[in-house]
């Protein structure tokens, strides 16, 4: 996700500081080396041509200090910029987090009233039938009841699948990849 990328980046910028900080600092290094050394192959075996070398170097960044500085000064700024990136990019995932929330909260109101609608939808169809059936009404009330239960279980099923689209959304938002459960596997194979 964005926020991943946003914190790899930041991370890899402050350790590129911590080189270029380290680069501006004296560095002390010591060796040794044991060989031998002669000017006769004859006498490579004698102890008299061995060879002990011990040595030490220190480095201090005196010629080339100020752009030393400025390079890690240039590092920090970039540091400092994925910083800014990374809450950035956290606090757009947390507003479309939220958003999404919000709009699953709706869609699902919405679900519950179209639920409680085609049950009075159902009751009228009935109770339409039973009218028309006693003579009371003709069949286009019957007809009129059907119709308008049909206009609801079609705003059912867009519901729904809003709804399924809006659960997505917020997997997205939060970071989560669509993963089918293991029924929905086997069921499209």
């Amino acid at each position: 996700s964005d926020v991943r990328l946003a914190q790899r980046e930041l991370l890899r910028q402050t350790a590129l500081l911590g080189l270029a900080e380290a680069e501006t600092k004296p560095r002390l290094s010591i060796g040794a080396a044991l060989g031998t050394q002669t000017d006769d192959l004859g006498s490579l075996v004698d102890a008299s041509s061995r060879t002990l070398n011990l040595g030490g170097s220190f480095l201090a960044p005196l010629f080339n200090g100020q752009r030393l500085e400025a390079a890690r000064d240039a590092q920090l700024a970039r540091a400092e910029a994925a910083a800014e990136d990374w809450r950035a990019t956290v606090l757009r995932a947390w507003s479309e987090m939220e958003a999404a929330i919000v709009e699953l909260r709706r869609e699902r109101q919405r679900l519950e009233a179209l639920q409680a609608q085609r049950t009075i939808q159902e009751r009228a169809l009935v109770l339409a039938r039973d009218r028309q059936q006693n003579g009371l009404v003709d069949y286009f009330e019957v007809l009129a009841a059907q119709r308008a239960l049909v206009t609801v279980d079609q705003e059912l099923a867009r519901t729904e699948t809003a709804l399924l689209q809006r659960t997505v959304s917020l997997l997205r938002a939060i970071g989560g990849q669509w993963r089918a459960s293991p029924d929905e596997a086997s069921q499209s194979s």
